[in-house]
């Protein structure tokens, strides 16, 4: 059990070690991601979750915005393994110069199909998640002639996330509080970068206050590294991002008995 939770923590400061060292190739830029996360409970085997989250390049609140609306079904195989499958809007708007809108500059619909495996311990809990996601997006010019001049680009993704939830308070207290990180690796396969393999590697570090079965708060900081190819050329990007989540779980079966 120790073994495990010492793997989970040297991956993840490794990780962040491995992004830092490529300091010298890198762009980087602030952004705040404000995400509602809602979980119901219809059966013992079947859930459903919604989650809304808006991005912005930070200082301005206008200067770049992201919307990132998606729905998943989840099947529960029993406690440790879980299956889902879901769809996403993605709206990008790109940075205005000022005196003009941000206008939107691609639209994007992904599906995916993912597994969990979760091994829980007394205090902590280990989970592993492989998600496979179909992304169909369109380059915008404007919001009026988007489908006329834009051709729809098709893209696959890997992605294997490696997460720890360790509660930091005694499991007596009705409020508790968790400390979370996440390492997840993205491998992609896309008609527009046919010879690229790796997309990013994300790291993220955050505290959840959970004061119900209900309600939770979740801050932490998201960075990760991701390899751009331009006429040959490597370089990496790596954002500081501050994401903010406010966590609803319902279960929605005590209303049908």
């Amino acid at each position: 059990m120790r073994r495990t939770l010492a793997l989970t923590l040297v991956l993840f400061v490794a990780g962040l070690d491995g992004l830092f060292a490529q300091s010298e190739k890198v762009s980087q830029d602030a952004y705040l991601w404000q995400r509602y996360y809602f979980n119901g409970l219809l059966s013992d085997r079947w859930a459903l979750s919604v989650e809304a989250e808006h991005r912005n390049l930070l200082p301005s609140w206008r200067s770049s915005q992201t919307l990132l609306p998606r729905l998943v079904a989840h099947y529960q195989f029993n406690q440790q393994m879980q299956a889902g499958l879901g769809f996403a809007h993605f709206l990008n708007y790109g940075i205005a110069d000022g005196t003009n809108p941000t206008i939107l500059d691609r639209s994007e619909l992904r599906l995916h199909q993912e597994w969990k495996y979760q091994q829980p311990f007394t205090r902590f809990r280990i989970g592993h998640r492989l998600r496979v996601e179909e992304r169909f997006y369109v380059p915008y010019t404007n919001t009026e002639k988007a489908l006329e001049s834009a051709s729809v680009t098709y893209g696959f993704r890997f992605r294997y996330q490696l997460g720890l939830r360790l509660q930091l308070t005694p499991q007596v207290q009705r409020t508790h509080v968790f400390l979370k990180l996440h390492d997840e690796l993205l491998l992609q396969a896309s008609q527009a970068k046919p010879d690229q393999l790796f997309e990013a590697n994300r790291f993220y570090g955050g505290l959840e206050l959970r004061f119900s079965e209900a309600w939770a708060l979740e801050a932490g900081y998201l960075t990760w590294i991701e390899l751009r190819v331009a006429n040959r050329s490597y370089t990496y990007f790596v954002p500081h991002i501050l994401r903010v989540t406010l966590h609803h779980s319902l279960d929605l079966r005590k209303k049908h008995s």
